[in-house]
């Protein structure tokens, strides 16, 4: 902890990045750190947090996870100066690197490179730091040139870059020590199997899935197999003895990369099936792509699509329909899980949108609103001023990885990550909500009565999930259990006698609130 007699002492951070390209000890994770700390240490400031991005090749997105949740803990007032070993750590695009700089120092963060002196509040500071942020770009973009210049290089000698399809392992020639796919003895005849019946034409690729799930395949971290994967590796041509070259994957940006054609080459490896079988089982994909449709295709309305949760295991839930019904259905398995005790299992959509119909015109304002709600927010800090409730939520993340780190989540990850997820979320979402913030909110919620009699069912979606974020379903006891309202109609909420308020944000819904019949839908 800093001395209480040091004033010129203060909390400080350090990002990380290890990239797979570069190697030597000096930007090894454990040597960017250790010069940090001796910087940090030499300038008088404590590092209290690391933050480690692992080598992730190819990453696409803007900024990296872990540097994500340094800005984050950088707008929250953890530590006054970042520290990394260069600038190159942080982007891979100068306006990037200036865009990170400029939301540090929004913050009140200073950013501080070890190996380059800077100085922002300058303009030759300025035009120093964008050279050698322009420096860093070129040299990405340089590294990035050669990189695919020797996996063309390895594609062309017919040897396979990046992971083994499904069905292969890796060897090494011997000779030549380079990485060379082995079909896996005891799924070499199933691949064969696999491809062979797709080529009849009388399978999709979700029954093909489904085929490898009964027998009991898994693919990588022992998860389901899922149409998406039926599809990669029915269109992959490594199965038929060849390696294919489609260029970077930067130059694919707002394209479907795996449609792109490529450049197809002889592989160093044993084929599993023949070019006929392959050949055929394209010819099947783009009868079925092309195959024009028998009737027109119809909107369906769902209420609560894209908002509503199991309870069971707290995953979304998926809309589909029949010819004659409208269904929520959990939808654990095509994510690769299998722990969800209603697995596959669904509710009808009038069922659920009735319940929820019922619940928006039991959701009424008292006469004396206005008042009741200065009153309120005058007694409830935590609406007024967040802070509490940010508080009280990064303590319940602490508490649960204090859990985790004494085993309580041992073989449930899963769990521990989705209700992490939901808190975080819940925090980014939390703001000041003043006065005249839920007075318009009180106007919207007075224009859903008037307008849900009228409203068409597209007209009720828009105005469930104007008022509602989330909504829980029990599929067994077919209702909905819980609701999360929109921040600012909390406390208009808290007005009524309807729902039960529970600390987590959500609200509980009477049981005598989703009986009855379906006329509310």
């Amino acid at each position: 902890m800093p001395s209480a007699n040091n004033s010129s002492q203060h909390y400080a951070a350090a990002y990380i990045r290890y990239s797979s390209k570069m190697q030597d000890e000096s930007l090894s994770l454990e040597a960017q750190e250790r010069i940090i700390r001796r910087r940090a240490e030499q300038d008088g400031n404590l590092i209290v947090v690391v933050f480690a991005d692992k080598a992730q090749s190819a990453y696409r997105n803007k900024y990296r996870p872990v540097l994500n949740r340094a800005l984050e803990s950088a707008k929250q007032g953890k530590f006054k100066i970042l520290y990394v070993h260069k600038l190159d750590r942080l982007a891979r695009r100068l306006e990037w690197t200036i865009e990170i700089a400029k939301t540090l120092e929004k913050y009140g963060v200073q950013l501080i490179s070890v190996d380059q002196n800077f100085d922002r509040n300058t303009p030759d500071g300025k035009l120093h730091f964008n050279m050698m942020g322009m420096m860093a770009e070129h040299y990405s973009d340089n590294l990035s040139r050669e990189v695919h210049k020797g996996k063309y290089q390895l594609i062309i000698n017919g040897y396979h870059t990046g992971m083994f399809p499904w069905g292969y392992e890796k060897t090494v020639d011997g000779e030549k020590k380079k990485r060379v796919g082995k079909p896996t003895p005891h799924l070499k005849y199933v691949v064969h199997d696999l491809f062979s019946r797709y080529a009849t034409g009388l399978y999709s690729d979700q029954q093909m899935a489904d085929w490898l799930n009964q027998q009991g395949f898994r693919r990588s971290e022992n998860r389901l197999f899922t149409r998406d994967n039926l599809r990669d590796i029915l269109q992959n041509i490594y199965y038929a003895g060849k390696v294919r070259y489609r260029g970077a994957k930067l130059s694919a940006i707002g394209k479907n990369y795996r449609t792109m054609g490529g450049e197809i080459f002889e592989g160093k490896h044993d084929a599993i099936i023949s070019m006929t079988v392959f050949n055929r089982c394209q010819a099947v994909r783009a009868e079925r792509r092309h195959k024009a449709p028998t009737r027109q295709i119809t909107r369906h309305v769902y209420y609560v699509n894209g908002m509503i949760d199991c309870v069971h295991c707290g995953r979304s839930m998926r809309a589909q329909s029949s010819r004659s019904h409208r269904y929520y259905r959990e939808a654990s398995k095509g994510k690769g899980y299998l722990d969800c005790p209603m697995l596959q299992r669904s509710v009808r959509a009038d069922v659920i949108d009735a319940q929820i119909g019922r619940i928006m015109k039991l959701l009424r304002l008292p006469d004396n609103w206005e008042s009741a709600v200065k009153t309120l927010l005058k007694k409830n800090e935590d609406y007024t001023n967040p802070e509490a409730e940010r508080a009280r939520i990064r303590k319940q993340i602490r508490d649960m990885r204090e859990m985790k780190s004494h085993g309580l989540y041992e073989g449930e990850d899963h769990i521990f990550w989705r209700d992490v997820e939901v808190l975080q979320e819940k925090l980014s979402r939390l703001k000041d909500i003043k006065e005249p913030t839920v007075n318009k909110a009180a106007k919207k919620l007075l224009d859903i009565q008037k307008a849900w009699d009228l409203a068409t069912r597209q007209e009720r979606e828009e105005l469930v999930k104007m008022l509602l974020s989330r909504v829980g379903c029990d599929i067994k006891e077919k209702r909905i259990t819980w609701i999360e309202p929109e921040p600012e109609f909390i406390p208009l909420i808290q007005l009524m006698d309807v729902l039960i308020p529970q600390d987590n944000g959500k609200w509980l819904v009477p049981q005598s609130l989703t009986n009855g019949t379906l006329r509310d839908i």
